[in-house]
């Protein structure tokens, strides 16, 4: 058989970049359907006018969505699959012959401009509101649910801080209250007594990671934790998160994601779908004032899919 003179890897091919990308590649969606000029004004205040051309914004950000979506979780390999992937430099808009910005080009320009900014937030929720405009997003029912996230952090490489004792939210507004109600009751003002509480308490606090919280639950291990808050509609469209020190309750954090809810959506929120760690006394307080109904049902549909499960296995056993 005699072997073919004409190398296919050392041949020139003339034609379009988009001729090489199918038609129905996801790339081709994310570029027709998401405006990505606006993200142009949010960076304009973070670079300079003067000195060498920057990176174009829009590229970063753009590889930070083929990270997420297909699924890559490293920008460093990411960087490395952009400069063989046609599809991605055409989505991009990177010729065969430019230079693609390296995992530590990102890095830096996350750490010193976008980072400080805030600017993946932003875009974030100009997405949402776009979302909303449009009628796919409805923030009038939220539910809203928490987890802990396992910090990079060894526990073993720990020190024992003092710190100040932060005082319960609302604990003030509560007091006065119920000072107002006993008052329209012709009723005395309580004497509270003035307990010598320490101002301080000993936490246990990550060298590697101080943000972090020492967290324990049941027979879960201990470790070193973040406490993640997200709301979402009842399409499961993120509507907003939070990120708190591990040993956090889910009811104080609450208090971080609705505040960013409330500045968002204000008004157009009518119920939040929560389970019975939301179940306060301040938050019904609170829930109270502000007209919005809480509706804990979650821990109650939970507990009953439990007790019919068990009474299915228990019959199944016995027969």
């Amino acid at each position: 058989m005699a072997r073919n003179r004409y190398v296919a890897n050392q041949s020139f091919i003339l034609g379009m970049l988009d001729d090489f990308v199918p038609q129905d590649h996801f790339v081709r969606k994310l570029d027709e359907f998401i405006d990505w000029d606006f993200i142009y004004e949010i960076c304009v205040p973070l670079y300079s006018k003067e000195g060498t051309n920057r990176v174009d914004p829009v590229i970063l950000f753009k590889m930070m969505f083929i990270n997420i979506i297909f699924g890559i979780h490293s920008m460093r390999r990411t960087c490395e699959e952009v400069k063989v992937n046609i599809a991605y430099r055409w989505f991009l808009g990177l010729g065969l012959d430019e230079e693609v910005p390296d995992h530590s080009t990102f890095s830096q320009n996350y750490i010193r401009k976008f980072k400080k900014d805030n600017t993946a937030i932003k875009i974030f929720e100009h997405y949402i509101k776009e979302l909303v405009e449009c009628g796919i997003v409805d923030p009038s029912v939220v539910f809203v649910d928490g987890t802990h996230l396992k910090a990079n952090a060894n526990k073993n490489k720990s020190i024992n801080k003092e710190v100040e004792i932060a005082s319960k939210r609302y604990q003030k507004e509560l007091d006065e209250e119920i000072d107002k109600d006993r008052a329209e009751h012709f009723k005395k003002e309580l004497k509270r007594k003035k307990k010598e509480l320490p101002d301080t308490k000993e936490i246990k606090t990550s060298l590697s990671d101080p943000a972090c919280g020492y967290f324990h639950k049941g027979e879960k291990e201990k470790c070193f934790a973040y406490n993640v808050n997200v709301a979402c509609d009842g399409h499961g469209y993120i509507l907003g998160m939070s990120l708190d020190s591990g040993n956090i309750h889910d009811s104080t954090a609450f208090y971080h994601l609705k505040d960013f809810l409330d500045f968002e959506y204000g008004d157009t929120i009518e119920t939040y779908v929560a389970d019975a760690r939301h179940s306060t006394t301040s938050i019904k307080k609170r829930k109270q004032k502000c007209d919005i109904r809480f509706n804990f049902i979650f821990y109650i549909v939970e507990i009953i899919f439990t007790i019919l499960l068990s009474n299915l296995i228990n019959t199944v056993t016995s027969d």
